[in-house]
């Protein structure tokens, strides 16, 4: 079952270049462990709580990492709280698998994945479920799940609270044992991180697998968030400033008209000053020859939004209201932002890479949350490729 019999040679040389956090001796820290190891990650940094350790899963961690992961690099750090994200190294780290038992960890490791922008997989495990899963750390899902004093007590009330996944039935596993689900379970986190890993993850569908020990009856779903989300946004982003974001806008403009999807744009201006937010209605009559190239490709309307990164929060959701809100409903709303994903949940996310290691703050923060990354300069068939997938997840949507 494992997903590394169907990697390239080229994802297994992506995946012995990353970093994976290992936080937590939980009853998947060791099986989750094994199956990373195996699928070739190349360094592995092992977290714990000196309040929640265990020696014995400590060492176990350690003799895993070595017996399966080719020489994989290991780290151990202990710490005395997760709250203070010191530990995170957000310039190495790709992921963090999230195997702790106590609920106010959960809560601490996501602030702390926040304030770096690293991506989370769930790896829970009490005595009754499994639970598992893609985490986007800006969405405090964590906080909804484990909010509640005690885990067992904040589970089974959000279990209560939430309904499944429409049209997914429950199932069972082939063999209803607990050896069974706690497979299944390492075998979703490796399916969850190499998404992550590989490019190829999609945040806004991400959802909770529920696997009950005793039954091994299968649940999923929806992750719950408390950020706004938005299934027809389509963000783009990049390491730094002319990479050809809007280049790239118009490329997609182009091509979503043509596939007949009714497109808008939002250019996203961060300002470092303590200025008044801005909010630009652009005309096809402008001058500057980049806005000229986005209503030429085909986009309704072109608004520019300039705003510090304290204000963008507040500001956002009135600008939306007005450019996404009355938009077609089968239409596409371009947006031009890094930052932007801090505060929202796109339906699709798109970053433009350098390749090199000079990368604005607010793109650290983001990049590693992109369903896609494109090398700069992009290709016709790039955007092709893009704008065929974005049709595909608008059309998903509005079903």
């Amino acid at each position: 079952m494992s997903e590394i019999n169907h990697l390239i040679s080229e994802e297994r040389e992506t995946l012995g270049g990353r970093f994976v956090v290992v936080v937590g001796h939980g009853l998947l820290a060791v099986p989750a462990t094994r199956r990373l190891a195996v699928s070739g990650i190349g360094s592995f940094l092992l977290l714990a709580s000196t309040q929640s350790q265990s020696q014995e899963t400590q060492s176990e961690l350690i003799q895993t990492i070595q017996e399966f992961g080719a020489d994989a690099l290991i780290r151990i750090v202990q710490v005395g709280r997760f709250d203070t994200g010191d530990y995170l190294y957000p310039d190495e780290i790709d992921l963090v698998v999230d195997c702790c038992v106590r609920a106010k960890d959960h809560e601490a490791l996501e602030q702390a994945c926040r304030a770096h922008g690293v991506p989370m997989v769930l790896a829970f495990a009490d005595e009754n479920v499994t639970l598992t899963g893609l985490v986007d750390p800006y969405a405090e899902s964590l906080a909804m799940i484990f909010g509640m004093e005690g885990e067992t007590n904040s589970v089974k009330h959000f279990m209560a609270e939430h309904a499944c996944v429409p049209g997914d039935r429950e199932r069972d596993l082939e063999q209803s044992v607990d050896r069974s689900v706690v497979e299944y379970a390492a075998w979703e986190i490796e399916r969850h991180a190499l998404d992550v890993i590989l490019g190829r993850a999609s945040f806004f569908e991400s959802s909770l697998e529920n696997c009950d020990r005793t039954t091994g009856r299968l649940k999923r779903y929806h992750m719950p968030v408390r950020i706004p989300r938005y299934p027809r946004i389509v963000l783009v982003g990049s390491d730094r400033r002319k990479l050809a974001k809007t280049s790239l806008c118009v490329a997609l403009a182009r091509e979503l008209t043509r596939l007949g999807r009714p497109v808008r744009m939002l250019k996203i201006q961060n300002k470092g000053q303590a200025e008044p937010v801005q909010v630009l209605e652009e005309s096809p009559h402008e001058t500057k020859e980049s806005v000229r190239d986005l209503f030429d490709a085909g986009c309704e309307r072109v608004v520019r939004l300039i705003a510090t990164d304290g204000t963008m929060r507040d500001a956002l959701p009135c600008v939306l209201d007005d450019l996404y809100e009355t938009m077609s409903p089968d239409g596409v709303l371009l947006c031009e932002s890094s930052t932007a994903r801090q505060f929202l949940q796109p339906g699709f996310f798109i970053h433009l890479t350098a390749g090199d290691r000079d990368i604005k703050t607010s793109a650290l923060r983001s990049r590693r949350l992109a369903d896609r990354t494109i090398v700069s300069p992009f290709t016709d068939g790039d955007a092709a490729s893009l704008a065929q997938q974005i049709d595909e997840i608008v059309t998903r949507h509005s079903t």
